[in-house]
């Protein structure tokens, strides 16, 4: 899986694999979903060997007037964690409040 810069990223890692600091909050194998739709944009992206397709494992899609935000991230299942797993969950879900109203 990897990310690309985004505000939603905003004082994190950005532009690279996801590996530390994101790693309880990644799955692996088979547990790994990346969407393939029309229209998104990619912010973190996971790659699959079969069938050789990137996926978005989290996005942003149009939706009416406004936007949708996704995530196949284990965010929820981190948000309490004390470690440092908990705080990027932490800071993402503060990132993602806080561009929601600087779009």
């Amino acid at each position: 899986m990897f990310n690309k810069p985004h505000a939603i990223f905003k004082e994190l890692p950005s532009g690279s694999a996801l590996n530390w600091p994101y790693q309880a909050l990644i799955h692996t194998g088979v547990e790994r979903q990346g969407f393939v739709m029309d229209g998104e944009e990619l912010l973190i992206g996971a790659y699959h060997t079969y069938p050789m397709a990137i996926g978005t494992a989290m996005g942003i899609i149009p939706m009416g007037k406004g936007t949708v935000l996704f995530s196949t991230l284990d965010i929820y299942g981190n948000i309490i964690n004390p470690s440092s797993a908990g705080l990027v969950a932490q800071k993402l879900i503060f990132n993602m409040i806080d561009s929601s109203f600087n779009e």
